[in-house]
């Protein structure tokens, strides 16, 4: 379970507390259930208070198979010091662990997915 928050307190109780509620039982239902809160009471949240330069970075992150930061700047078109500000930004906010050099990678469970949905979902001119 520690695993499937990433050791995120909120996320791992809710977790705690869909099992318990599920007969004891982890299955689909459950994972299904606590995504559906994350979003709902904490994803929502963070994404209205991100600037649409963050939502693009984060865009960039959910969407890169490897974290690299070269490879997330290659997705969202930003050269280093385009996109440094943004990847420090995320990294103060708790959003994204920037613990490895070159490397970038959300902190929060099921957040690429959502941040997918709702990139992909909104309109940018």
């Amino acid at each position: 379970m520690a695993k499937m928050t990433r050791g995120y307190p909120y996320a791992f109780q809710t977790l705690g507390y869909l099992t318990w509620e599920n007969g004891k039982q982890l299955d689909e239902t459950v994972t299904g259930k606590l995504q559906q809160y994350l979003e709902d009471y904490v994803y929502d949240i963070i994404w209205q208070k991100l600037s649409e330069k963050d939502k693009l970075v984060a865009y960039g992150i959910a969407k890169s198979e490897t974290g690299e930061t070269g490879a997330v700047r290659k997705v969202v078109g930003m050269t280093v010091n385009q996109f440094n500000p943004y990847r420090k930004r995320l990294i103060k906010k708790g959003i994204v662990n920037g613990d490895t050099w070159g490397i970038v990678r959300f902190t929060l469970p099921y957040f690429e997915q959502f941040v997918i949905s709702m990139y992909e979902g909104e309109t940018y001119d």
